[in-house]
């Protein structure tokens, strides 16, 4: 592949060109979106009712039921979508690795969770709100920047409830203001937009 030279218009439109492609790509994968926050505001409230009925600590393992069900589900998608062969740009590299290390930084810590005492809803709703932020400032798309900033501040909620199954419920309701909600109009754009 020759190296091109590009001068600085071409640049500026081809990066801008490569910022278009991921929003659109991002609109129509709002269903992501919408898989990861269902599936954790589903399994919030199983946890939550399944404590709440029976008091029993073994049922946080049910925790795990994210990242079983979201993968599952995500790859089902992604395999899906590989028959289609899209153009990936850098742009989507670089938010694909952002979730990759968003993701490892979450199951890490929720197994440590396991192990020693930590305020887990917090901090995870915490890293998962940066990281919705940090892709909307990335693919500049103002609508997931600000509900990743307003799930980073709602997430020092779960540090003033102090009742774990309170806190549960408003893990439960980040991830709906977080994913679910920004998820839906992402879908609804690009289905509009495809009409």
């Amino acid at each position: 592949m020759e190296d091109a030279n590009f001068n600085e218009k071409e640049s500026l439109n081809l990066i801008a060109s490569m910022i278009a492609k991921t929003q659109e790509r991002f609109q129509s994968n709002g269903v992501s979106f919408i898989i990861s926050g269902y599936v954790t505001v589903i399994v919030s409230l199983i946890v939550y009712f399944a404590l709440r009925a029976t008091g029993d600590p073994d049922y946080n393992f049910l925790w795990f039921l994210i990242p079983v069900c979201g993968y599952s589900l995500f790859y089902f998608l992604e395999y899906r979508k590989e028959r289609e062969k899209p153009v990936h740009t850098f742009i989507d590299s670089m938010v694909a690795k952002i979730w990759i290390v968003f993701g490892v930084v979450v199951m890490l810590l929720m197994f440590t969770s396991f192990i020693t005492s930590l305020p887990i809803l917090f901090i995870i709703s915490l890293v998962i709100s940066a990281g919705t932020a940090l892709t909307g400032l990335v693919i500049r798309y103002p609508l997931i920047a600000t509900v990743g900033f307003i799930g980073t501040f709602l997430s020092l909620a779960c540090l003033f409830v102090p009742d774990y199954l309170m806190q549960i419920l408003v893990f439960a309701l980040i991830f709906l203001i977080i994913h679910v909600i920004p998820g839906h109009v992402l879908y609804s754009r690009y289905k509009k937009s495809t009409r």
